[in-house]
């Protein structure tokens, strides 16, 4: 009986001995853990963040393409209806289709060149104003 009191306390002992250290290796790992889980949530958090700002630079893509077509439309429907009055034009005078052309041109010229300075497309605003400038050299000679 003795024999067994004293197996029991050696192993009450060792059991003893080995809890603390037991303990702190789990207390480790929890540690361990919940950096992990505070890295994972800033991560998911900067992700999320990411994609809401892709999702805003989206909608505002979408919004500018809308109001590029939109214009696109209106500048159709404009060059129509030019197109048309032209034709009703140069079907009646021919001087008074060149005055037309000639007034049709430098208005386009300012748009062109307004529109140039806002996007910085100087060349193309050159190479519009070269043609412009050949096509009522042309006319002139008519």
């Amino acid at each position: 009986m003795e024999k067994e009191l004293k197996e029991r306390d050696d192993k009450y002992v060792e059991l003893d001995t080995k809890f603390p250290r037991l303990h702190k290796r789990a207390k480790q790992r929890i540690q361990d853990i919940q950096k992990e889980k505070d890295d994972l949530e800033a991560r998911f958090n900067e992700v999320n963040q990411k994609a809401e700002q892709a999702a805003s630079l989206q909608l505002a893509a979408q919004q500018e393409l809308e109001r590029a077509r939109q214009q696109a439309s209106e500048a159709l429907r404009s060059m129509d209806a030019e197109r048309q009055q032209l034709r009703t034009v140069n079907s009646n005078d021919p001087l008074s289709c060149v005055l037309f052309v000639c007034e049709d041109l430098a208005e386009s010229r300012q748009k062109a060149t307004v529109q140039s300075s806002r996007e910085g497309n100087f060349l193309y605003d050159y190479n519009l104003l070269r043609q412009n400038l050949a096509t009522i050299r042309l006319l002139m000679k008519v």
